[in-house]
C-alpha cells in the first residue's frame, strides 16, 4: 500500500485541465487567465498531478516552464487519446441518466 497521499478525484481533474493549458501555451499565466484562476492556484494543481505521478512534468524557470520528458508524454498520450476520452465522457453521462 502506498504511503504517498491521494489526490482527490475532482482535484485530479483540475490538474489534467491546468496542465493541458499550460502545456500547450507553456505558461501558468496563460492557463490562469483561461481558467479563470491565480497563477498560483495553477502552480498548485500542476503540484497535485505532480504528486499524484511521481514525477515531474514542468521544470519550472523564471517566469516560464519548460516540459519535461514526462510531461511530453503526457501531453502526447493527451493528444491521442482526447477523442476516446470524449467519447468516453459521453458514455458515461448516458448511462447514468439511465
Amino acid at each position: 500500500m502506498s504511503t504517498s497521499l491521494r489526490v482527490p478525484r475532482q482535484a485530479l481533474l483540475d490538474a489534467l485541465r491546468a496542465f493541458s493549458i499550460a502545456g500547450r501555451e507553456l505558461s501558468f499565466k496563460a492557463a490562469a487567465d483561461a481558467l479563470f484562476l491565480t497563477p498560483s492556484a495553477i502552480s498548485h494543481r500542476i503540484r497535485d498531478l505532480e504528486e499524484h505521478l511521481g514525477q515531474p512534468v514542468f521544470v519550472r524557470k523564471t517566469r516560464a516552464v519548460e516540459l519535461t520528458d514526462a510531461g511530453r508524454a503526457l501531453r502526447s498520450e493527451e493528444h491521442t487519446s482526447e477523442l476516446q476520452s470524449h467519447l468516453n465522457l459521453v458514455c458515461r453521462l448516458l448511462l447514468e441518466k439511465k
